[in-house]
Parts: structure tokens; C-alpha cells; sequence
């Protein structure tokens, strides 16, 4: 038998074992202060600059720490066992007529109790604390008693929580910002005290609806009101229906509003745009001939006043009159 060749056994040629470290070492030849130069990672305060993020000045501070809510005492009392559960919250003094917090809602054991089971390792801050005990009023004080929900959204429960200038416009540096109480209410969602709806998506506006949460049977026993008397007075408002069905048909009567309140914005921003570049006696032709259409049948029997203060008043809602004219009728 015929020897094989031994160079053809070991085509690949055999290297030394350092071979392999050699552009290691010309690649750290590079560098002045040698391994240490070349083994070091990215510079990160150059990579974040590249990037354009650096972490800002700006204070993380909460705007308002400690928010308060209490009814304005103008307003018409709640009836019933809604009036027992707000009044268990809200101490009023009869003299002076300040609002102090009775029972603080944050100090329940349900919280404690609670906390392992949800994954919390510790209790809320005492700025979250705060929040939780502001925003319950609220949402007490504006909850549909027969079924739950609170007719307020988000957005304007953090305008209700958030101080306001002397104009009653709502103060920036103290605004409670939405992003804040929105966490916090999913927070109460976990522990079984309101209940988060989804909201769905309007797609002729192409953004969401408003969102309304509801209070569940728990989160009513957090104010230590009599829940045989609670559950009762719900059932006479009820009406016999079931609480599904009621929420349901008042979440789809809501959602209907505001689609009409939407659609009201839309058509009155396109004509506020066609009027703008008018003189104010076109702006109130226009806008007398729009009235005039819309009366209908009703044109023939309403006196030229009335008319005339129907034109003014659609004028002042597009905001084309910011001040009022010589010629116009007073608004009441």
C-alpha cells in the first residue's frame, strides 16, 4: 500500500500558539497607556451628548405635594346614604365654615393587608398618601350612587384637585398633573377599590374617549357607611335593572354626548375660520342667515329680539366678538 504524503494529511499550516494575540497587541500598540486605554468601555458622557440626552436641571418634584378637595358649600347637598358617606370623610365647621378631613382613607388596614399579595414591599409615600386622600373625596362627592361611576374624567378631576389663580383658571405650578393621578388610580385598581374601564377608541376624532372610573362595593365600605342601606338605596335607583346594564347604558349615553359635543367643536372651528377674515357686519349677516335656517318652522313666530340675541350669542361662542358692540343687546 502506498504511503500518503504527510504534507497532505495537514493542509492547514500549524501556528504558533501566541499566533492568535497578535493583532491584540497591534491594535494596543495604538493606545499610550497600553491594556488599560485599550480594555476601558464607552465613554458614556460622550455617547449620551451624540445622542442628545443629559440628564436636566429641572426639579422631579411633585407641582402640588399635598392637594385638598372639599365642596363648595354653595352647592346642593347629597342626599341619603351619599350624604352619610361624604360627610364621614368631610368635617365642616359650623362657625367658620373650614373643611377639615375626618377620616383619611390612606390609613385603612386594607392597604397593609394588601400589600404582599400585590407585590408591594412598602406602604405608599407620604405624598402619594395625600393624593389618595384629596382624590377620594372627590371622587365620592362626584359618583353616581346608583351605579358607581364618577361622571367626572380624569382630566377634569385633576383640574378639580389643582389650585386655582383668582380668575379660576387652574394654577401651572401647581397643577395636578394627569400622568400623576393616573397612576395612582391604577394603583386602586389592584387593590379592588375602583374599577378602570378601557376606553375605546373614536375613531372619526382619531383619539379616545373620555375615561371614567367606578367605585366598587369596596371602595364604598372604605367610608364606613351602613353597605345594607348603601345596597339598598342603589336598588330603589336601579330601577330593577341589573348594575352591568345600567353602566353600560350610561357609559353609551355619555358616548354619545361626546360625540355630539365633538362634532358641535368641529363644525363651529371651520366656520370660526370662515368668518375670521370678515368685517363684523358680514360676520353678523352670516351668522343671522345660519340662525334663520336653523329656526325652521319656528322663524315666523319669534320676535326680531329674540332673534337678534340668537345672533349675538352664537357670535360670542365663536369668539368672533371678544368684546361686546354699541349695537349689541345685552346677553343674559
Amino acid at each position: 500500500m502506498k504511503g500518503i504524503p504527510r504534507g497532505d494529511v495537514n493542509k492547514r499550516p500549524v501556528l504558533h500558539p501566541f499566533c492568535d494575540l497578535i493583532p491584540f497587541f497591534e491594535k494596543m500598540e495604538k493606545h499610550e497607556n497600553g491594556y488599560d486605554s485599550f480594555n476601558t468601555g464607552p465613554d458614556v458622557t460622550t455617547t449620551a451628548s451624540v445622542r442628545g440626552r443629559r440628564r436636566g436641571d429641572h426639579s422631579t418634584v411633585c407641582k402640588c405635594r399635598h392637594p385638598f378637595y372639599f365642596r363648595p358649600p354653595d352647592w346642593k347637598p347629597l342626599k341619603g346614604i351619599h350624604g352619610h358617606a361624604y360627610a364621614s370623610l368631610v368635617a365642616r365647621d359650623r362657625k367658620t365654615g373650614q373643611c377639615s378631613l375626618r377620616r383619611r382613607v390612606s390609613a385603612d388596614p386594607i392597604f397593609i393587608a394588601l400589600r404582599t399579595a400585590l407585590g408591594r414591599k412598602r406602604g405608599f409615600p407620604k405624598v402619594r398618601r395625600d393624593l389618595l386622600d384629596a382624590v377620594f373625596v372627590l371622587l365620592i362627592s362626584a359618583a353616581d350612587l346608583a351605579t358607581g361611576i364618577v361622571v367626572l374624567n380624569i382630566t377634569e378631576i385633576s383640574r378639580q384637585l389643582s389650585p386655582v389663580r383668582p380668575d379660576g383658571s387652574p394654577d401651572p405650578s401647581q397643577y395636578v398633573v394627569v400622568s400623576r393621578l393616573s397612576r395612582l388610580l391604577n394603583e386602586l385598581e389592584r387593590f379592588g377599590i375602583l374599577e378602570n374601564p378601557r376606553p375605546e377608541f373614536d375613531f372619526t376624532g382619531k383619539v379616545r374617549f373620555p375615561k371614567h372610573v367606578i367605585i366598587t362595593d369596596l371602595g364604598w365600605s372604605l367610608t364606613g357607611i351602613d353597605m345594607a342601606r348603601f345596597r339598598h338605596e342603589r336598588e330603589v335607583r336601579l330601577n330593577n335593572e341589573a348594575l352591568k346594564e345600567a353602566q353600560q347604558r350610561w357609559q353609551e349615553r355619555n358616548r354619545l354626548a361626546v360625540l355630539r359635543r365633538r362634532q358641535q367643536k368641529r363644525a363651529e372651528s371651520r366656520l370660526r375660520k370662515q368668518l375670521q377674515g370678515l368685517s363684523p357686519d358680514e360676520q353678523k349677516r352670516h351668522i343671522g342667515e345660519r340662525v334663520y335656517r336653523q329656526l325652521g318652522p319656528l322663524r315666523t313666530s319669534i320676535p326680531p329680539q329674540r332673534f337678534g340675541k340668537l345672533v349675538y350669542e352664537q357670535l360670542y361662542q365663536l369668539q368672533l366678538f371678544f368684546r361686546p358692540q354699541k349695537c349689541a343687546p345685552p346677553v343674559k
